[in-house]
């Protein structure tokens, strides 16, 4: 898996010059174009209104964005979830839950943080907050 990552990443950086990368161009290019208008699609959706935007009762962290890995993003939530915690402030970590080891890192590492994995992080936390302190969450 990991040389396919690398490979793709190649693409994407545009550095990939092997005999396959001449297929791979125009479908990823194509594909990124798709995926760009369903981007503008969602976000002129939330501007006015068509998809409402919900808010939840305590500061909210993102933390990066979606990538495959090696950015440093989990060790960065767990630094903050660590400080968060010294100052006696309760924070929630939510996730997706796409890759199940990063929530068994974050349980080990800080078994006294809460952490919220589902599909829909805004419900999850609400259920979580239902019965515990939340001061902040953490994306």
């Amino acid at each position: 898996m990991s040389k396919l990552k690398n490979y793709f990443r190649l693409l994407a950086e545009d550095k990939e010059k092997g005999p396959c990368s001449r297929f791979w161009y125009p479908v990823l290019g194509a594909a990124s174009k798709g995926y760009g208008r369903a981007v503008e699609i969602r976000r002129k959706n939330y501007e006015t209104g068509k998809r409402p935007r919900r808010k939840l009762p305590f500061p909210v962290v993102s933390v990066g964005n979606l990538t495959w890995g090696g950015s440093g993003k989990t060790p960065f939530v767990e630094y903050l979830a660590y400080r968060i915690n010294e100052i006696q402030k309760r924070a929630l970590i939510l996730t997706r839950g796409y890759s199940q080891d990063e929530v068994v890192q974050y349980r080990e590492h800080l078994p006294y943080v809460l952490v919220g994995t589902g599909k829909d992080r805004y419900e999850t936390a609400m259920a979580i907050r239902e019965k515990h302190r939340v001061d902040l969450g953490i994306l």
